[in-house]
């Protein structure tokens, strides 16, 4: 790696090239102004360049203006609230551009969508020093100053490239390493991803110590599984498993298509974000209980933003330990006793 790049070097934000161009909040008093604002305000606390490049705000529409029409020709996304009686002029101005949202919290952040995941997360990673780069056969981990990351070894033949990079990692920006969440290159993915996680799962991270799994019964209505868990069966004997290699009785991936959107609960393996398959299951899996669980898990509630209800993964409390079981091939029963399990809920009120 050469070392540290620009903050202004964005990763790749997988974005969907049918996503509406603009979100239109339906404003009949001030209320979606000042949600408007906060959504933004959010964003910006975050890292994201608010007015600079990622995102246009216009807390009120009040007819033509340049701003809008550079944001939409350049295709930035742009929010802004317009008057039942104000649609007419938006749509002779725009051409009927975007999409018409009621004013609430979650409508926004589903238009701004959960393929945005990725450099949000990659924007709250520090600029600190990689501390050490294991890669074994079934994990990769990633040392920082604070904390340890996982991600899962993706298989060959992702899982057998050389990297470029190799002999260079330590030493290195964490916050450019994470930027290779965002690559199409399976184990430079699960290397940005390792160390993301590096940076959230910090060795003095508070949470629960439940079972992620557990939200499998802790809601009634169909159950679907993205990932086959061990106990997992045991628990919900009538969960549907969604699996990319699948075993008799499992479904395969096409089938998330269907089965995902009349879930209630869904268990959804940390292994989808290096492989990018998230966003997609979470845009499906609309009106379910989404819980992200695995070793892999970045525990930060950036990702409540994104539809994720429960986050439940690992933080390593002996790196020294995790490194040696990870080097000799380990797989996540080994890792244990160098671990402990953390989940996070998302609040009530978000």
């Amino acid at each position: 790696m050469s070392g540290p790049r620009s903050r202004e070097e964005r990763p790749a934000s997988l974005v969907p090239p049918s996503l509406p161009p603009a979100a239109v909040v339906e404003a009949d008093g001030p209320e979606a102004g000042r949600l408007v604002a906060a959504f933004g305000a959010t964003l910006a606390a975050r890292g994201w360049r608010v007015g600079q490049g990622d995102l246009l705000l216009v807390e009120r529409f009040t007819g033509p203006s340049q701003p809008i029409g550079t944001a939409l020709a350049q295709g930035t996304p742009l929010v802004t609230t317009v008057t039942p009686d104000q649609l007419p002029d938006w749509e002779r101005a725009t051409g009927g551009a975007g999409v018409v949202l009621a004013p609430r919290a979650p409508a926004l952040w589903r238009w701004w969508g959960p393929h945005r995941l990725y450099p949000d997360l990659v924007l709250g990673v520090a600029e600190l020093p990689v501390r050490r780069v294991v890669i074994g056969l079934n994990w990769v981990l990633v040392e920082g100053p604070d904390g340890c990351g996982l991600a899962f070894t993706p298989r060959p033949p992702g899982g057998c490239r050389a990297l470029p990079m190799a002999g260079q990692l330590a030493g290195g920006s964490l916050q450019s390493l994470a930027r290779l969440a965002t690559s199409l290159d399976p184990l430079q993915a699960s290397l940005g991803v390792a160390a993301v996680n590096a940076h959230y799962n910090r060795f003095d991270l508070e949470g629960e110590t439940t079972n992620g799994l557990d939200e499998l019964t802790a809601v009634s209505g169909p159950a679907v599984a993205v990932g086959r868990f061990p106990g997992m069966v045991e628990r919900r004997p009538d969960v549907r498993i969604i699996e990319r290699n699948p075993a008799p009785g499992d479904y395969p991936e096409a089938a998330a298509a269907w089965l995902l959107p009349t879930a209630a609960v869904a268990v959804l393996t940390s292994s989808t974000l290096p492989n990018h398959s998230l966003p997609g299951l979470l845009g499906q899996a609309t009106t379910a209980r989404r819980v992200l669980v695995g070793p892999g898990t970045p525990l930060t509630a950036r990702l409540f933003s994104y539809g994720l209800d429960v986050l439940a993964g690992l933080v390593v409390t002996d790196p020294e330990g995790a490194a040696r079981v990870i080097a000799e091939s380990g797989a996540v029963k080994a890792l244990k006793p160098f671990t402990r399990s953390v989940t996070l809920r998302r609040p009530e009120s978000s």
